[in-house]
């Protein structure tokens, strides 16, 4: 994973840094565990080991021992700043797979020892028209992004200081409420698993919705 993110870097440029942000974490506090993560601290920096916090396990929550996290080329965009914003340091992944360690008293879908994955919803309100749906990625509050986000100020449902971004995958845990946690298949090869969570769903959800049928001819963009 490391040797891939460097070779990203070394032969791609920063960009824009008027917009990239600086914004160093506060020291860990009651309610948050300190972690090892994969990151850029600073804007033109390389990639190495930071200290970051994540919020203890809450009533809902759910406590993820990071096996394996995908590299998706949005991870290279944000970490390069290519797309206005990037919040330093940023710990980026949005494809990550691994085994509950802990889950809180109101959990009800996993146990300690499931494998689990996480794509690229960190949160969302849960109550609108879109979350009930099961289209939490038009949450009409603005769902919250696995990492280079900050948590919504209209809801939360995990804790930790709001001031502080979230971080992804490219860390040993992270933290999530059980709803945005997913269930793998029983055997299924966690090292194979995570890239199905963007690229693959990506292509599958169309296919899916629009009914796929045997030698259909079909475009896939992006």
């Amino acid at each position: 994973l490391l040797y891939t993110i460097k070779f990203e870097l070394q032969s791609m440029k920063f960009s824009n840094p008027s917009s990239a942000q600086s914004r160093p974490i506060p020291p860990c506090e009651a309610g948050e565990f300190e972690t090892t993560a994969w990151g850029i601290e600073n804007f033109g920096e390389g990639f190495k080991a930071l200290d970051i916090t994540r919020p203890e396990v809450g009533e809902h929550d759910v406590r993820i021992e990071v096996k394996f996290c995908g590299v998706c080329h949005t991870d290279v965009h944000i970490g390069l700043n290519e797309m206005p914003g990037t919040m330093y340091p940023v710990v980026p992944g949005h494809e990550l797979v691994g085994t509950v360690s802990e889950v809180g008293s109101g959990v009800t879908k996993f146990k300690t020892g499931d494998d689990v994955a996480v794509g690229c919803i960190r949160d969302s309100c849960l109550q609108c028209h879109a979350c009930l749906q099961g289209d939490e990625n038009y949450c009409e509050k603005t769902y919250t992004h696995t990492y280079n986000s900050l948590k919504s100020k209209e809801y939360s449902h995990v804790g930790g200081k709001h001031e502080t971004q979230n971080f992804g995958g490219y860390s040993e845990f992270d933290v999530f409420h059980e709803h945005f946690v997913h269930a793998l298949p029983a055997g299924m090869p966690l090292e194979k698993t995570a890239p199905i969570l963007c690229a693959g769903v990506s292509v599958w959800a169309p296919l899916q919705h629009w009914g796929r049928q045997e030698k259909m001819r079909v475009g896939v963009v992006g």
